[in-house]
């Protein structure tokens, strides 16, 4: 799997889902999330749709993961 740096790149599209490396204090964690791209702001996942924004750092996200999962 190909995991992008957010620093050196972010998602064009909006309303796919994406799979994000998240950092919280000490604890690095996966979510599902959604990315606005207008805002470049990240969003959890609630039950497939757009729930509340992540505050936390994200750290990279996976590009093209539709490839892997199939």
């Amino acid at each position: 799997m190909n995991w992008i740096d957010t620093r050196n790149r972010l998602p064009i599209e909006g309303n796919n889902a994406y799979v994000v490396s998240v950092t919280r204090g000490n604890y690095t964690f996966k979510a599902i999330a959604y990315f606005a791209p207008d805002t470049e702001e990240w969003y959890y996942s609630d039950r497939g749709e757009r729930g509340d924004l992540i505050t936390d750092r994200v750290n990279a996200w996976i590009e093209n993961l539709g490839v892997y999962i199939r």
